[in-house]
């Protein structure tokens, strides 16, 4: 009988302690059968890190870009753009420059032909697919893009004599910095560019001499045709190396290749 009540007294306390626990406001009983297990996992999950796209379109256009292989058909048809470049030739004197530029570029399994495409033809908006598209439409395989500066103004050290200070004789200095790079207009992509530097010598001249504006711009002309000669130089040996990688890696056997010849 003790058993009975001490059992029934145990049974009361446990619901009462269980009522209790339920009755207070914003408290979950552990034993609510109402709550679903899916609950927990309603904050998130690693699952949803990997959804969309991982790899973004832009990042994907870089990637595809860096995986291009240029493959160019020699003698190539090389097209050059003289962008922005600010020289002190005169149009006849430049027009000779350009025309020993080809001579020298010609080179029966390099190039087969060097054109000069009008500056007149780009725009302010200019960016790389309209210039491509400019080369594309001269039908040229190769794009050099050209820009540069020729600076001349009297040299920082005046060297003259004590009589010479008082006369118009002064030393001056001119100094020609090209730039150069060239696009592959198949496949969009930039190759190595490289720049030539020329300073000539200060140079005295006497602004009362009769001839001092044939003398200026013959000093002036030396310097910028040596910088042309400088570059033209530049511009074969980096198209011989051009050459020399293509043609290497169009000789290297695919992997198929490779395993059949094993």
């Amino acid at each position: 009988m003790k058993r009975s009540l001490l059992s029934l007294l145990a049974l009361s306390m446990l619901g009462l302690s269980t009522a209790c626990v339920n009755s207070v406001p914003g408290s979950v009983s552990y034993f609510d059968p109402g709550m679903p297990e899916e609950s927990a996992r309603e904050g998130g999950s690693l699952a949803d890190l990997l959804t969309g796209s991982v790899v973004s379109e832009a990042e994907q256009q870089l990637r595809d870009t860096l995986q291009r292989q240029i493959v160019l058909d020699f003698p190539i048809k090389l097209g050059m753009l003289f962008y922005q470049y600010n020289s002190k030739l005169d149009t006849s004197d430049r027009s000779a420059a350009f025309n020993a530029l080809r001579q020298h570029l010609s080179q029966p399994d390099l190039v087969s032909e060097v054109l000069q495409i009008p500056d007149s033809l780009v725009t302010s908006e200019a960016n790389l697919e309209s210039l491509r598209s400019l080369g594309a439409r001269f039908q040229t395989d190769v794009l050099a893009l050209v820009t540069g500066a020729h600076s001349y103004g009297r040299a920082r050290n005046q060297n003259l004599s004590f009589f010479d200070s008082f006369s118009d004789k002064a030393y001056y200095e001119s100094e020609v910095r090209i730039e150069a790079i060239a696009l592959d207009i198949y496949t969009g992509t930039f190759l190595t560019p490289f720049s030539v530097a020329i300073k000539g010598e200060p140079r005295l001249l006497d602004r009362a001499d009769p001839n001092f504006t044939a003398l200026q711009y013959q000093y002036q002309k030396e310097t910028e045709i040596a910088a042309w000669q400088a570059m033209q130089a530049e511009a074969l040996d980096r198209l011989q190396q051009l050459k020399r990688s293509v043609e290497s890696r169009m000789n290297q056997p695919t992997p198929n290749e490779g395993e059949n010849a094993a």
